[in-house]
């Protein structure tokens, strides 16, 4: 079975930076970066030969328009991406947020930094949905720190690595992914900092991204093909390497509807959190959102598509429909985040959902005492 490329985007809120007890005085910041597979990034060299990888990370951006709507004073220094080093180890590109010089306990102190990142995952075009709940992404969030000085003076190269978390996402293609959470750092810097994730399926492509020119991580790709050949290929070159005309329908009528069952369901599911959480957006943000009947698209795509006789007709209304979805998608997810992004209400409401959520999840596991302790971990 030929392969594809999924874009999985997310968007990460950056809200309240909580000091719970004040062991040391000084500047403090959050890192957060997304991986694949658990592979520590530390652990890949310069010097080792370039591979092939199923997943890519691409580069974060941080939203400035969102950043500076919200101006913070206590910022010593505004958020930015530090970009990734191959020399002497390898690390990953990293959204860093502003700085803040902590003087007193119980101290917060509102962050209020957006950043968007994609992943883009090979999946099985007749599966995609099982191919990305198998895959195994993680959210590292790390707490820097840098003593105060005499003359208070602050440089972002005097800033030091304390601790971290990983943590694993769980993102359902056909759910998508809003998600409140709060992460704490523990020992000599005992403080959390909340955060909120949103998540969505914007985008299949048949073309395979060279991981190798963006970034040395994740797995190994399946030995079917060249990474030139997968660079280059078409809905239409998938389709044709199967010889038999009985077959080739059948598989283009299996990718058709599967594929569009997925992109419309993330679709769906974008639509219904932005109906949840418009009663608590401002007037300004809240757009009027229209029904629709997704099913019946879905119905409707899919007739189209078995009436079509000739192998390339099937292949051009695969790559259109597919193409327009995933277009839709994206710009679905970018205005939803745009409206709900570092408003009060609006995550105050996912953390009330979020709670319940986890209150339920943790009800129902109490039962099953003898389960072995779990990684921490969010999802859908």
């Amino acid at each position: 079975m030929p392969v594809v490329q999924a874009t999985l985007s997310f968007v990460l809120e950056l809200g309240e930076f909580h000091n719970v007890d004040l062991y040391h005085r000084g500047f403090y910041q959050i890192r957060a970066y997304f991986k694949t597979n658990g592979q520590s990034n530390t652990a890949v060299t310069a010097n080792q030969p370039p591979s092939k990888y199923s997943a890519v990370v691409e580069p974060p951006t941080v939203w400035k328009r969102s950043n500076s709507r919200m101006l913070v004073p206590e910022a010593v220094h505004p958020s930015f991406i530090e970009p990734r080093q191959t020399n002497p180890v390898y690390l990953p590109d990293k959204m860093c947020s502003k700085t803040l010089k902590i003087m007193y306990r119980e101290e917060s102190v509102k962050l209020n930094d957006v950043f968007e990142q994609r992943i883009l995952i090979q999946v099985d075009p007749t599966k995609l949905d099982e191919s990305i709940i198998k895959q195994e992404i993680f959210l590292c969030v790390e707490l820097w720190f840098a003593e105060e000085t005499p003359d208070n003076a602050f440089s972002v190269n005097s800033l030091e690595r304390v601790y971290e978390r990983q943590l694993r996402v769980q993102l359902t293609p056909t759910r998508g992914l809003h998600y409140h959470f709060d992460v704490f750092f523990d020992y000599f810097h005992l403080c959390a900092v909340e955060m909120a994730i949103h998540g969505a399926l914007t985008n299949v492509s048949p073309s395979i991204i060279s991981s190798s020119k963006i970034s040395p991580r994740s797995t190994p790709l399946p030995r079917s093909g060249s990474t030139q050949s997968l660079s280059q290929q078409t809905w239409h070159s998938i389709l044709f390497t199967v010889r038999n005309h009985t077959s080739r329908v059948q598989l283009a009528c299996n990718i058709h509807q599967h594929l569009c069952h997925v992109l419309l369901a993330a679709r769906e599911s974008m639509l219904m959190f932005w109906r949840e959480v418009l009663p608590y957006l401002p007037v300004q943000y809240r757009p009027r959102i229209g029904t629709a009947n997704f099913a019946a698209k879905l119905e409707e795509l899919t007739k189209q598509m078995h009436n079509l006789t000739s192998d390339e007709e099937m292949a051009n209304q695969l790559s259109l429909d597919i193409a327009r979805l995933s277009s839709q998608n994206t710009a679905l997810l970018k205005q939803l985040t745009k409206s709900t992004a570092l408003q009060s209400k609006a995550t105050a409401y996912l953390r009330r959902k979020t709670h319940q959520v986890r209150v339920i999840y943790e009800h129902s596991s109490s039962f099953n005492r003898g389960s072995p302790p779990v990684e921490p971990r969010f999802s859908n």
